[in-house]
């Protein structure tokens, strides 16, 4: 009978451990290529599917819970897909203390809690503000969501808020100004938008020749 190796054992130790490791993560790092490229498109804001949504969606909750970016593109995707705004509140939540720096995981967590409880909603836009000031993709959902919340943002954000609506009114031009409509004929808006343009009489003088346009035709029968 042979003698136990115990020095063998504690050798291949560290191996098999290792691989035991290794196993549990693959699917959860299978995860985020099944649900690419939606992520991608997500952040871009392009339209996709509704399908789409729910299967990266899907993909996207069995991966490892440390990656706190793929639990915010989860989150999303979630969102997209019709999913309560108390369930990705509750997603972000974890998704973000793994991805704390994550300006796009705290612009949806405002947008998730603008409706219930917008204070702290303002208060989480004020961190994507600060995360995020010059991120083009979210500058038009960081601006539009600020209009809801002006009343509730510090002074700070607001100044940031204003900054990204004058370059989006700029830069987008028609397709901006009836996208954001509804919220741009709102009495916080407008004064974003004031705020805005306050060293631009001329570009002042023409958002409000359009606010005054698009209340005409509000007001028509």
């Amino acid at each position: 009978m042979g003698k136990f190796n115990f020095t063998g054992v504690v050798l291949i130790l560290p191996a098999v451990l290792l691989g035991i490791y290794t196993c549990q993560q693959v699917p959860a790092a299978f995860a985020v290529d099944r649900a690419f490229p939606v992520p991608m498109f997500i952040t871009m804001n392009v339209p996709l599917p509704q399908s789409a949504y729910r299967k990266a969606e899907a993909a996207l909750v069995t991966a490892d819970p440390r990656d706190g970016q793929s639990g915010i593109s989860a989150a999303e995707a979630g969102a997209l897909d019709g999913k309560p705004a108390s369930t990705i509140v509750s997603r972000l939540s974890a998704a973000l203390t793994a991805a704390p720096a994550s300006g796009e995981g705290w612009i949806l967590l405002a947008e998730s809690q603008s409706r219930s409880d917008p204070k702290r909603a303002a208060n989480s836009l004020s961190v994507a503000l600060e995360l995020a000031p010059f991120e083009y993709f979210l500058a038009e959902r960081q601006s539009l969501l600020a209009a809801k919340l002006w009343t509730d943002l510090p002074e700070d954000s607001r100044a940031i808020a204003s900054r990204q609506a004058r370059d989006l009114w700029r830069s987008q031009g028609v397709a901006y100004h009836l996208e954001a409509t509804p919220i741009l004929m709102s009495a916080a808006s407008i004064e974003l938008m004031h705020r805005a343009f306050a060293e631009s009489p001329v570009e002042l003088r023409n958002f409000d020749l359009w606010a005054e346009q698009q209340t005409k035709k509000q007001e028509a029968p």
